[in-house]
């Protein structure tokens, strides 16, 4: 090989290194490209319950306890499992091809309800134009509240196409949770969580503090 060609053979080189290097350090803005690129975003935040999906789950909250790991990380299909396990008593546990999307601080819950139980006056004026069975929308904020429970704070009910005002929002969770307030729904959590946060497509478990043993 020439001197000329093992110079060239060196610039690329160096090139090549270069172009890697930034590659490296631009690595999180290329993905959120490339995923926003091809739809993935928002395919990976919804989930739908499953029993092998609410065994995950129930082994990863177990860790929290066993293992005593800091957090855990729970997929859409995970968390979807674990929300309809606690709202199984209830007329949203009813739900029919349930799903759940998990946004940024917020938790979106759909399926189809059969909606017979539903007071029409409790609808309003529009309350005749619901059929028997509708898509149904819940939409709000997540909160740990204290070990065992959590609060969905649901700000927006939609039933087929009607959206509900705020103040029939509550009457419409009064009705279909019992104990319900102020579209406050309690959620039960299993024991050992100390905390949650709800990010796209992930909700974060915490693990209750330590208390170091004394002597």
């Amino acid at each position: 090989m020439s001197c000329l060609g093992k110079a060239g053979c060196a610039v690329a080189l160096v090139a090549i290194g270069a172009a890697a290097v930034v590659a490296w350090q631009e690595r999180d803005r290329i993905g959120e490209l490339l995923g926003r690129k091809g739809g993935a975003e928002e395919a990976v935040r919804t989930g739908r319950p499953s029993e092998a999906g609410l065994a995950r789950a129930r082994d990863k909250v177990d860790s929290l306890n066993g293992w005593r790991a800091d957090s855990v990380l729970l997929t859409p299909g995970e968390a979807a499992s674990l929300v309809a396990d606690a709202m199984a008593d209830t007329r949203v546990g009813t739900l029919d091809s349930m799903e759940v999307e998990l946004g940024d601080d917020e938790l979106a819950l759909r399926g189809v309800m059969d909606t017979d139980w539903i007071p029409r006056d409790l609808l309003g004026p529009l309350g005749g134009l619901v059929g028997d069975r509708q898509p149904v929308l819940l939409r709000g904020p997540l909160r740990f509240r204290r070990e065992g429970r959590a609060g969905w704070q649901v700000e927006r009910v939609k039933v087929g196409d009607l959206s509900l005002p705020l103040a029939i929002v509550h009457r419409f969770l009064e009705a279909a949770i019992p104990g319900s307030r102020s579209a406050g729904l309690p959620v039960r959590i299993p024991d050992g969580v100390g905390g949650l946060a709800v990010r796209p497509g992930v909700l974060v478990l915490y693990g209750r503090p330590h208390t170091a043993a004394t002597e």
